[in-house]
């Protein structure tokens, strides 16, 4: 009798570890020599970028710098009048930061973000320079590619019935990866939407996916850029906002290996760069957006793991291998949509309201707790107001307030076969926010908060990774046999067939040393086995 293995390569994303960590960037914003004097801040928006990430052994080392935008009031020029100005650093106030985390490698992909808390901002007393100060979070996640053989059955050669052992796992093979970068351009026009343009104070694109098909050997990708800017209308001494909804639209093929039909893509899309100028006459504006494309094509599906062979009481001994195995076991995945209605008060420092600009949210996870299958999630979601004060004529028109935990969100999420103990993923949003003044010091609120939980299971399992059926003799067996490599030989199976160990076949031939290290055994080559001398019956756990 002879054993048949049935083996599969799987191709596997594990999760290695994670890390978080704080640092703080600050630093001189100095004017442009072509821009006003600062004589009050209305708005700033910063936004971190990664400029590096690198992976260490047992760390990560990821550094960044700032883009922020300063929408201001102007310093009176010399008859006296103001207005509103912009302006925006591209690349200032660097930050690092090496996160530990045990186990990672040099090859391993890392993923960092960054979160900018609430700066601190002092203006110069001549108005030229902004001493600014930012709290940044991060933090940072390690994942390791990798493939692992594994045995998934074994049958008898000559029709004896084996025992077999085994264990089913849900496992997510990553099949392939792509990455590429598309440039898509457009004139939006203001039309109906609002005044005409006369400065674009800040743009945001933000790109959606709305479709992606696996083919063979390639993912088409479609989707859409929503464009919002804050601007000064021709004519007026305001700030206003503009939004185009799938302003731009876009289609993209990347090749790649491995991915067939039925499969399942994860996109992700980012926008990389932003380009705007308004037309002549201030009725549309020019768009040119960057975007940098990354998807991964996954297939779940359930897969035995060989724990044990053993044969019948007629049958020979069967000796086997054994390996450790560590996989995630995908367990499921649940979301919610969770209603919001809530309201909020104008400081007492600012103004009352005459009309809202914009209205902007930001949900964050304050606790998650697991019972069994049941994941309960609780956050808060801190909201900002960038509006027109109901002021006198001589006063600024433009005023910002901002809100954190202005709302609190709770749900309850059920996903089956999850497991107290288990690792939970949580990604929260704001979907919608929508804000209704009830007078000019009140804002009812109506959001809308996505909720998305993730559950794995990591298992680790001693598994077969070679069987073999063990040789035996009548009478005396011989001190050591002579036999020819044949094809799918090991020495492991070598060894165990014939009652001897690696080592001793090691010692007898010397010609394997150099054989083992090139990792593979000439077919037809000789060698000599001396047989151990302990029983035949501790083979197993000998091997």
């Amino acid at each position: 009798m002879s054993i048949k293995l049935t083996e599969e390569l799987l191709q596997l994303e594990a999760h290695v570890g994670q890390n978080k960590g704080q640092v703080i960037t600050e630093g001189a914003l100095v004017l442009p020599a072509n821009k006003p004097g600062i004589a009050e801040i209305v708005k700033v928006i910063a936004k971190p970028r990664a400029e590096m990430i690198q992976v260490e052994e047992d760390c990560v080392v990821a550094e960044g710098l700032l883009q922020v935008t300063l929408i201001y009031l102007k310093s009176p020029d010399e008859d006296g009048l103001s207005g509103y100005e912009s302006v925006t650093w591209e690349r200032v106030l660097p930050f690092s930061h090496l996160f530990e985390i045990p186990g990672v490698q040099p090859g391993m992909k890392a993923e960092v973000e960054f979160e900018l808390q609430e700066p601190t901002l002092d203006i110069s007393g001549d108005g030229r320079s902004v001493q600014a100060e930012w709290l940044v979070d991060g933090f940072a996640k390690v994942t390791n590619r990798y493939s692992a053989w594994v045995v998934t059955n074994a049958l008898s050669t000559a029709s004896r019935r084996l025992d077999v052992d085994v264990e089913t796992v849900k496992v997510q093979e990553v099949l392939g990866w792509a990455e590429g970068r598309f440039e898509v351009g457009e004139t939006v026009a203001v039309a109906n939407r609002g005044p005409a343009i006369d400065q674009v104070f800040y743009a945001e694109a933000q790109p959606v996916v709305r479709s992606a098909r696996c083919r063979e050997e390639e993912v088409a990708v479609t989707g859409s850029v929503t464009l919002e800017i804050l601007y000064r209308p021709e004519g007026e001494e305001t700030v206003r906002l503009l939004k185009w909804e799938d302003a731009l639209r876009f289609e993209q093929v990347l090749d790649l290996a491995g991915a067939k039909p039925g499969s399942q893509p994860i996109v992700d899309v980012r926008v990389t760069d932003l380009y705007t100028r308004p037309v002549v006459g201030g009725t549309g504006l020019e768009v040119q957006v960057h975007l940098a494309l990354e998807v991964k094509v996954v297939h779940s599906r359930s897969i035995n793991l060989v724990e044990s062979i053993a044969a019948d009481r007629e049958g020979p001994a069967i000796a086997c291998r054994r390996e450790e195995i560590r996989l995630e076991q995908h367990i499921g995945r649940a979301n919610r949509y969770v209603d919001s209605k809530f309201t909020i008060e104008v400081p007492e420092s600012k103004p009352p309201v005459n009309r809202i600009i914009s209205f902007q949210g930001r949900a964050k996870v304050a606790d998650v707790t697991m019972e069994g299958s049941r994941i309960t999630v609780t956050g808060f979601v801190d909201v900002e107001m960038l509006y027109e004060g109901h002021v006198d004529l001589d006063a600024p028109p433009v005023y910002f307030a901002q809100w954190g935990n202005a709302a609190a969100f709770e749900t309850l999420l059920e996903i089956p076969g999850a497991e107290s103990g288990m690792d939970v993923q949580v990604d929260v949003e704001v979907a919608e926010l929508i804000p209704d003044l009830i007078n000019r010091e009140t804002c009812e609120v109506h959001g809308q908060v996505n909720i998305e939980a993730q559950v794995v299971e990591v298992i680790e399992r001693e598994v077969v990774a070679e069987a073999v059926e063990v040789k035996t003799t009548k009478g005396r067996p011989p001190s050591y046999v002579c036999v020819r490599v044949q094809p799918e030989d090991t020495l492991w199976k070598i060894a165990a067939r014939y009652g001897s160990t690696v080592e001793l076949l090691l010692n007898y031939n010397p010609g394997l040393g150099d054989v083992e290290q090139e990792g593979f055994l000439p077919i037809g080559m000789r060698l000599f086995i001396p047989r151990q001398t302990q029983p035949q019956d501790s083979l197993e756990e000998a091997n």
